[in-house]
Order: structure tokens, then C-alpha cells, then sequence
């Protein structure tokens, strides 16, 4: 997802895939010694949880998960509908790592092509 204000020049990107966050302020950065504070953030994959009843959560991963963390992950996943649960992590080598669950068939393909296969009415959404 992307809204950029064109007459200040501040920009928003969201990846609902990964989780990247791509914020740039029209605000003076002093350390930077920019016209605009620039925030990068997360990234590293997500994770959707569903439950059996249809109650869901999706977390974005902040970086890259501890083999600790992904065993508590896994344990939880046990409880939950794992048709519509899983956990995905993105340690920026090009390929995401499907750790368990089903992710929805349009993650595991380009942007280019999945823009394509919409509907001519929702490519708009997409933005």
C-alpha cells in the first residue's frame, strides 16, 4: 500500500506481505542535514493466526526470529486453523521462508503479477 502527498512530498509504504514501512516526513532532519526524516522499519515476514472460530490476528516481524521465539510460534499454531494460519520470514535474500500454515496464493507471486490477475475494477485498491 502506498499514499503519497505530493505537495509536501511525504510518502507512506506498506508491504502487507512482510511488513516493510517505508515513512518519509516533510520535516527538517538535522542529523541527516535533509529536509524531510526518512523511517525504515521492519521487513522480516509476518505472521497470521487464525483461530477456529474465525477470529485472526497478523504480527510483522521487527527481525529476524530466535529459534526460541519460532518454537513458541509453532506451538501456538497447533491450536489455531492451520488452512488459514502460517508464518512467513523474509531475511532479504530475495526468497521468503515458509516456516508452516498456507500463506495466500498471492504472496508467492510477483507484484507485477498479481496486479495483473485482478479484476480491471480493484487495481486501484491495491494503492
Amino acid at each position: 500500500m502506498e499514499d503519497w502527498y505530493y505537495k509536501v512530498d511525504e510518502k507512506f509504504l506498506i508491504c502487507s506481505i512482510c511488513g516493510y514501512h517505508y515513512d518519509k516526513y516533510a520535516e527538517y532532519d538535522e542529523e541527516n542535514n535533509t529536509p524531510f526524516r526518512v523511517e525504515i522499519s521492519g521487513g522480516y515476514g509476518s505472521v497470521h493466526l487464525e483461530t477456529k472460530k474465525g477470529d485472526w490476528i497478523r504480527i510483522y516481524l521487527d527481525g529476524n526470529l530466535s529459534a526460541g521465539e519460532l518454537k513458541a510460534y509453532k506451538n501456538v499454531f497447533e491450536n489455531c486453523n492451520k488452512e488459514k494460519s502460517y508464518l512467513m520470514t523474509y531475511e532479504g535474500n530475495g526468497f521468503f521462508t515458509i516456516h508452516f500454515g498456507n500463506p495466500p496464493e498471492h504472496f508467492l507471486i510477483s507484484f507485477k503479477e498479481y496486479l495483473e490477475n485482478l479484476p480491471e475494477d480493484r487495481q486501484n485498491d491495491v494503492f
